[in-house]
């Protein structure tokens, strides 16, 4: 028997659809710093006597890489119910929680903890995208942001908000809150 409400329930998977248009966003966005360097080189050819060029785009591969890596770990290791449960536990002084009763309050502060992983994932994914259109327009590294986007989109598939995931922790919720009554 569910412990939460239907109403309380519905609260909590609009907060999944929001995260899931937010993850849309990210990825529309993918296409967008593709096309930039291709409209822009028309009118703005990038420059290619800039002295630094070598150096940003190596600094950006680097940090690019070690990026992504971390990413992967990140989720292997605090992407799990578990490990978002113990941060949910953790103090949130600036949030204004909806719930009315002892165990909607601990959802509400679960799906804001897995919303704001998700989140900080996302635009880390993003940031390697990011460096990547850097790279097209300082010096013409297209081939570069072809991997950079595509190193991006594969860590914002890795990231995506499943439906199963978020059952799972609701469910969770659920089970905790029936041990402890």
């Amino acid at each position: 028997m569910p412990v939460l409400s239907e109403q309380f329930r519905e609260i909590l998977y609009e907060q999944r659809r929001l995260l899931l248009v937010t993850w849309i966003m990210f990825f529309i966005a993918l296409g967008f710093y593709l096309m930039i360097p291709e409209i822009t080189s028309k009118h703005l050819p990038p420059q290619v006597d800039y002295p630094y060029t070598k150096q940003v785009r190596d600094t950006f591969w680097v940090i690019s890489i070690v990026s992504a890596a971390f990413l992967v770990w990140v989720k292997s290791h605090s992407h799990t119910v578990q490990a978002i449960f113990r941060a949910s536990r953790q103090p949130l002084e600036i949030m204004d929680l909806k719930g009315d009763t002892p165990v909607e309050k601990d959802a509400e502060r679960l799906i804001f903890s897995y919303r704001s992983r998700m989140i900080v994932a996302f635009s880390l994914s993003e940031m390697i995208a990011i460096f990547g259109l850097v790279l097209a327009l300082i010096g013409d590294y297209r081939s570069d942001q072809q991997v950079f986007s595509l190193i991006s989109a594969s860590l914002l598939i890795y990231f995506y908000p499943s439906r199963t995931f978020f059952d799972e922790l609701i469910g969770e919720c659920e089970r905790r809150e029936m041990r402890r009554t």
